[in-house]
């Protein structure tokens, strides 16, 4: 099979009434603090699926059905109206039914404040697997110690189905036959035989359950003996009857169900802020002694097949069958100085993807992103990790926040074969035995 984003997209743009003070959270579905307007959707995630509320239980995007969905926000942060250095929250926050619980995190840091006019473009994905029913939303949150009072503006948010399409496989071999079927059942009630008397002409049928009777002399009376006839030539066949009319045709039968399949999906995130790189060194992401932070407390399918250890081909994503795996990562860089930075995709500790991350850094104290992703073809047991390293002529390098999902792109499946009723029927007359029906039926 093969994996696609389907068509299954919504979208919706909206700003803050007015600023938020530092310290205080505002959801981007609250009806109270947020204009919101919907500017395109898919037929099949029609504008219902959002709602925009005071009550915290009930805003939100809500799943139409259960599988993987992928968010995008985008937005402004506005900090021109306080002097203050950028300290800044943003998170998706998911509801099972009652008030949105965080799921994701992403913190932006500028201390470059230079009298007014700052404006810091920001974007976010993240993908989560949803129960019908659950919903998602958004919530922005200056921090203490950062602008007194923050301006959202040109917010965007967007959602998009992940699903499986192509699903095809080869008809199997055919199996051994089965073995023979056990002993016959018991005699139901009925007649048990009969018998036929040549002296008085009569047949006599019996039964264990009051059935039995005595017809009378079936017998006619004999006839004259006639002399012997000489034996007949065989007579030629006779002509082939015409066809008998055609009947009419059946009606036709009802579609089959669609089939629908959810991809297993997986996620792991680190809360690692003050591990540092030097220049000219690497560090695995999944070494637990320099990640002590790395968190594992997802509860989705794959989640429980990343590890920690201590070497390129222990440590990181084990993959429990071979396939096609997909991989995201997000997280943030900061530095003493310019930033040249590495992050290599590596399975079993070989290097198979390289993104290269180059940062002026001039004052030293903001955070920068780094995304990845990476389509992997896997043999079960393969071990998938991420390094990050500090070129020669980079500064000390410190790693903050992160998170890398992954999603299992292709599965075995099965489709059975058929037998058109015309083949069936002609083997079913051609049978001299039971035992041949048997052997014509398992060829098929």
């Amino acid at each position: 099979g093969e994996n696609t984003q389907d068509s299954l997209w919504a979208r919706y743009t909206s700003n803050l009434t007015s600023s938020i003070t530092s310290n205080t959270t505002a959801n981007m579905f609250d009806s109270g603090v947020c204009l919101s307007q919907l500017i395109e959707f898919d037929s099949t995630f029609p504008d219902s699926l959002f709602t925009f509320s005071t009550d915290t239980s009930t805003m939100g995007w809500e799943a139409p059905r259960t599988q993987a969905f992928k968010f995008t926000v985008t937005y402004v942060v506005d900090i021109s109206v306080s002097s203050a250095y950028m300290d800044f929250h943003g998170y998706f926050a998911k509801s099972t039914g009652g008030s949105p619980v965080q799921i994701s995190y992403s913190r932006y840091e500028q201390d470059d404040y230079t009298g007014g006019g700052n404006e810091y473009f920001v974007t976010h994905s993240w993908i989560e697997h949803l129960t019908e029913g659950n919903k998602m939303s958004y919530v922005v949150n200056p921090k203490a110690g950062g602008p007194s009072t923050v301006k959202i503006e040109d917010f965007s948010f967007t959602v998009e189905a992940m699903s499986v399409t192509s699903i095809a496989g080869l008809t199997g071999p055919t199996g051994p036959q089965g073995p023979t079927g056990g002993l016959p059942g018991a005699d139901g009630a009925g007649f048990t035989g009969g018998s036929y008397d040549a002296g008085t002409g009569t047949v006599t049928f019996t039964s264990d359950d009051a059935l039995g009777f005595v017809t009378g002399d079936l017998r006619g009376a004999d006839g004259t003996d006639g002399a012997p006839g000489a034996d007949g030539a065989p007579g030629a066949d006779g002509a082939d009857g015409a066809d008998g009319a055609e009947g009419p045709e059946g009606p036709t039968g009802p579609s089959g169900a669609a089939a629908s399949v959810t991809l297993p999906t997986g996620r792991v995130s680190w809360n690692a802020d003050g591990v540092n790189i030097s220049a000219g060194n690497g560090v695995n992401l999944f070494n637990s002694p320099q990640f002590p932070g790395l968190i594992l407390t997802d509860t989705q399918p794959l989640t429980s097949d990343f590890q920690l250890g201590v070497t390129d081909t222990t440590s990181g994503f084990i993959a429990p069958v071979t396939g096609t795996y997909q991989f995201s990562l997000e997280a943030n860089i900061g530095g003493t100085a310019s930033i040249q930075a590495y992050g290599n995709f590596m399975v079993d500790g070989v290097i198979i993807g390289s993104t290269f991350y180059n940062y002026d850094n001039a004052d030293t104290t903001a955070l920068y992103p780094m995304t990845d992703i990476q389509t992997l073809e896997l043999t079960a047991g393969d071990c998938v990790s991420y390094k990050v390293s500090a070129a020669g002529g980079s500064g000390t390098i410190n790693f903050r926040y992160g998170s890398m999902n992954v999603t299992q792109l292709t599965f075995d499946a099965t489709v059975l074969g058929s037998v058109d009723l015309a083949t069936l029927q002609a083997e079913t007359a051609a049978a001299t035995s039971f035992a041949d029906y048997q052997a014509r039926i398992a060829a098929l």
